[in-house]
């Protein structure tokens, strides 16, 4: 994207990298929100943390219906998601995670109190989705963590939660 933009081919791409990339945005010296220019800015590194509820992957606390062993999947725990978050923040990095699961909302609600609690909270963090979600955990999401919800996503996604008795 940068060589187009430099081509003269202008538009605006606001990046959130993989998190393999992590390192080398370090090396690199880039800050969230900060490296960049108006058609290029680096917001932040994107972690997917479940799948979804199409695909039965979001990581939900009671199983998906006729499948009592099925739970979805968690990319990691939440201590885990702290240290990669605190690890970034720490370098200027914040973090876009991808969550639908109403299990897996809640881990990373607790990993970003738990990074707030410690003052790492400069940074412009955000929840993508943020699809299924106990009510006990919405009152819980920091002020400051941005919430990406796409409704467009939710329209198809009505009849699985309703299905499996979820609070959206």
């Amino acid at each position: 994207y940068k060589e187009l933009i430099d081509e003269g081919i202008l538009f605006r791409f606001y990046w959130h990298f993989p998190t393999e990339d992590l390192n080398l945005m370090i090396k690199n010296g880039i800050k969230s929100y900060e490296s960049g220019n108006e058609f290029l800015k680096y917001c932040g590194m994107k972690i997917f943390m479940d799948g979804s509820l199409g695909s039965k992957t979001a990581l939900m606390f009671r199983h998906y219906p006729n499948e009592p062993d099925n739970f979805g999947f968690s990319a990691m725990n939440e201590e885990e998601l702290f240290n990669l978050i605190s690890f970034a923040d720490k370098h200027g990095i914040s973090s876009t995670i991808h969550a639908i699961g109403d299990k897996c909302n809640s881990i990373v609600i607790g990993a970003y109190n738990k990074l707030f609690r410690l003052g790492l909270n400069d940074r412009m963090h955000r929840i993508e989705h943020l699809q299924s979600l106990r009510l006990e955990d919405l009152k819980k999401i920091p002020s400051n963590v941005y919430c990406a919800f796409q409704p467009v996503h939710l329209k198809g996604d009505i009849p699985n939660i309703e299905k499996s008795g979820k609070i959206i």
